[in-house]
């Protein structure tokens, strides 16, 4: 059927599976409250590699006497609509390290970020601050596809850029569990609409941040299942992906742990195994633009990783290649890894990437074994319009838009 919500369009959805994936539910209908990624306008000033580098260039921003332009070119940012003398004094009397959080720059990419609104041109202070308690998950999924392909649904557990899940369309952030009314909270609450944890028969005798963080892994397993981007490629690409809800209980929590996996593959929460991607080479060289050859990734004119091998290299998320951006990403603003050089934490820091995008390539390949076992598409997901589930997700977009601002009130909108 034809279907006209928040982010959509009123073009049909094509081809043959088309009946089927629009008896799904749409993804920004299922959760409470949603977010568009951080735009700083101003990566230079405000993000950095580490903790410490990131507490260093906003302290010399505080105290810096060179002139503008030469500020400019310090720190490699623009300061358009920034009145640099109110900033200096506002960052002296306030500047804490308190204000740095990790930020999810790209995919399989964290770096930091001081986390000031007076900085920050779209600082998304109003909703985003709530995935900053322990605990906290979301979802970041892209509004539409901008790339051949659909691997634009991406974990995390902190703030996460605009390019977090697209290279060129913003991303948008659904809280799966967050802070109860901002950082003032004490607890965790479920970004979900309880209706939908009852219709995925969620068990009701566990707390509701828990029946939501189980849902939320079961989302982010099923839409990066290869198989459900194969099957619905035609579908996606105007609005935020439709969620097949399983036929079993036991479906969905197979799906869901395969999905907790992947929130701490995605998240970076990963412990290395000491033997792989060995590093060899020379401490303190340059490090120059990846190059992968046989099984080695070379990072610098000596320097080398071993048992790279070339899906791990080609691994592609939210259309770019993952390895070569963990390098080159912010290098308009200064912030390039291959600008510097290979280090202890620079090695730590690649080899746990290479990790995180060897269990992702695992893991999607289980999802589909998973999914296969139990029926396959579309034969273990609910696309009978008869069934409770098939009802509800066959609703129509003005019943699901009053049920949310029903279910919203009390809520402040993410800006």
């Amino acid at each position: 059927f034809l279907d006209k919500n928040t982010y959509g369009t009123f073009i049909p959805a094509r081809g043959e599976k088309r009946t089927e994936y629009w008896g799904f539910f749409p993804l920004d209908q299922i959760f409470h409250d949603s977010v568009d990624g951080i735009k700083t306008s101003r990566d230079g000033l405000v993000v950095a590699n580490s903790l410490r580098e990131c507490s260093d260039k906003v302290k010399f921003f505080s105290s810096c006497t060179e002139s503008q332009n030469e500020l400019e070119a310090r720190l490699v940012f623009k300061c358009n609509r920034l009145n640099v003398k109110d900033s200096q004094d506002h960052v002296k009397k306030t500047f804490s390290e308190d204000y740095i959080f990790p930020f999810s720059y790209r995919p399989f990419d964290i770096r930091h970020i001081y986390y000031d609104k007076e900085l920050i041109v779209s600082h998304r202070m109003n909703s985003m601050p709530r995935v900053l308690k322990d605990g906290a998950e979301a979802i970041v999924c892209a509004s539409r596809l901008s790339s051949k392909g659909f691997d634009h649904v991406l974990a995390t557990r902190t703030l996460c850029a605009n390019k977090y899940a697209s290279h060129d369309i913003n991303s948008r952030m659904f809280f799966v569990t967050s802070c109860e009314q901002g950082l003032a909270g004490e607890g965790l609450v479920s970004g979900v609409r309880a209706k939908y944890l009852d219709l995925a028969q969620i068990p009701s005798n566990i707390p509701e941040p828990e029946r939501a963080r189980v849902f939320g892994r079961y989302v982010l397993a099923v839409l990066n299942a290869p198989s459900y981007a194969e099957r619905y490629f035609e579908n996606i690409d105007q609005d935020f992906p439709r969620v097949p809800f399983p036929k079993d209980v036991e479906l969905l929590n197979l799906l869901a742990a395969k999905g907790a996996e992947l929130f701490d593959a995605h998240c970076l929460d990963l412990d290395t195994p000491e033997d792989l991607f060995q590093f060899h080479g020379v401490l303190g060289e340059s490090c120059s633009t990846p190059k992968h050859d046989g099984n080695k990734l070379w990072i610098g004119k000596s320097s080398y990783l071993e048992g790279v091998d070339s899906e791990v290299w080609q691994f592609r998320s939210a259309g770019f290649q993952v390895v070569k951006s963990w390098f080159s990403a912010g290098g308009r603003s200064g912030l390039a890894r291959k600008s510097g050089c290979v280090s202890n934490e620079l090695i730590r820091g690649v080899r746990t990437v290479l990790f995180g995008i060897s269990e992702t390539i695992r893991l999607k390949s289980e999802l589909d074994d998973v999914i296969a076992e139990h029926g396959g598409w579309p034969g273990a997901f609910v696309t009978d319009a008869d069934s409770e589930l098939g009802e509800a997700a066959g609703s129509t977009a003005g019943e699901l838009a009053m049920a949310a601002e029903s279910e919203q009130a009390g809520y402040e909108p993410g800006d």
